[in-house]
């Protein structure tokens, strides 16, 4: 009798897999070769020893970035839906939303906690947020993860959920709130998340922050400015290149600090929300309660 197939993991991907295999590949080669410049030392003309760390110091710290954004897509992310997941700690009944879903690292994560529940997705499935992100994508990973049964997936705006309101008992959305533009835009996101769930209801978040320090702020921009340049350059900086590089920076700019998310979820009429932010504010976790009663 032949052996059964190994069975296939869901594949969440890794984030921007063309940027990080140019950190690393390109970032690596340009330290490898600046060091060897400046091995060779004063056998080599004074222009090659000026360049010499024009090469190892920028190569190394795009190396290093790639491979942080590797060990983000492929440990970090699960790290951070372990998290998550405790928190809620789910009993098996619950129908619980992800609010920009994606591949589905989170909701999945959700499904295989439930018994009788259900965990909904919902996402616009633009491929610009995450690579490969399609529903297909999605549906595949949920069969592999052998959760497909519990899972429920949607087309739609998070700005303007198509659910009936007080429906759900949890709602989860990670790494995708951010992609909204505008302030106004982001609250209701907001408003429309606090409606679809239940009184009593949790809701878990966690995203990109803007980083509450101002030191910290221009030290993060300050970086950010020249990877997303080269990146920018390498992939053909085109006008949409460069505008897209100028609105990474400007949403960053335009969003949160953990606690002025904390403020906006309790005007948005949350209750006790708990903030907290790690790696220097840039990345920030959330939770809030639906009040019982208006």
């Amino acid at each position: 009798m032949l052996p059964s197939p190994p069975q296939l993991k869901p594949d969440f991907g890794v984030d921007a897999p063309g940027i990080v295999a140019l950190f690393v590949v390109g970032g690596g080669s340009a330290a490898i070769i600046g060091a060897v410049i400046w091995r060779l030392g004063d056998s080599l003309p004074g222009f090659w020893q000026a360049l010499a760390p024009l090469l190892l110091w920028p190569g190394l710290t795009f190396c290093l970035t790639g491979l942080v954004m590797l060990w983000g897509s492929k440990v970090g992310k699960l790290r951070v839906r372990q998290r998550i997941l405790n928190q809620l700690n789910l009993q098996g009944h619950e129908v619980v939303l992800d609010v920009g879903c994606g591949r589905g690292l989170m909701l999945l994560g959700v499904a295989s906690r439930l018994t009788t529940g259900r965990a909904v997705g919902i996402d616009l499935w633009q491929t610009q947020d995450q690579s490969g992100n399609a529903i297909t994508t999605t549906e595949e990973n949920a069969r592999r993860a052998a959760v497909a049964e519990k899972v429920e997936l949607h087309t739609g705006n998070m700005c303007d959920l198509p659910f009936d309101t007080h429906r759900f008992d949890a709602v989860v959305s990670s790494w995708a709130i951010h992609n909204v533009p505008d302030s106004a835009g982001r609250k209701k996101a907001l408003t429309e998340i606090i409606r679809v769930l239940k009184p009593g209801g949790r809701f878990h978040h966690c995203d990109m922050l803007r980083p509450a320090n101002r030191i910290v702020a221009s030290l993060y921009y300050a970086y950010l400015r020249p990877c997303l340049a080269f990146t920018a350059y390498a992939f053909g900086s085109g006008r949409a290149a460069q505008e897209c590089r100028r609105y990474f920076i400007d949403a960053l700019k335009m969003f949160y600090s953990v606690d002025e998310l904390s403020v906006v979820l309790a005007e948005t009429g949350f209750s006790e929300v708990a903030g907290s932010a790690v790696l220097g504010g840039t990345v920030g976790f959330h939770r809030a309660v639906k009040p019982l009663r208006p």
